[in-house]
């Protein structure tokens, strides 16, 4: 199974949380994932923030990837209310 790297992330004024993922970040299995994203939080962190500086607070933790395709779904699903 595939495993990606997903930020939960708030951003001022909302309620709802957002999600970004980095499609080109793919691991093998979640130790590797999770090996890596301790590695490179504050990284990960930083790239994020200055990408989306409306960011307020962000959660960094590894999703694979039928779980991603089903919130990449729900999140869809909401868009289009």
């Amino acid at each position: 199974m595939v495993w990606y790297i997903i930020a939960v992330v708030m951003v001022a004024g909302s309620t709802e949380p957002n999600y970004k993922m980095n499609n080109a970040l793919q691991f093998k299995n979640l130790t590797i994932c999770n090996e890596y994203r301790k590695r490179y939080s504050k990284g990960l962190e930083e790239s994020l923030r200055r990408n989306f500086p409306e960011i307020q607070t962000a959660n960094i933790q590894c999703i694979d990837h039928d779980s991603a395709m089903l919130l990449q779904d729900e999140m869809l699903r909401k868009e289009r209310k």
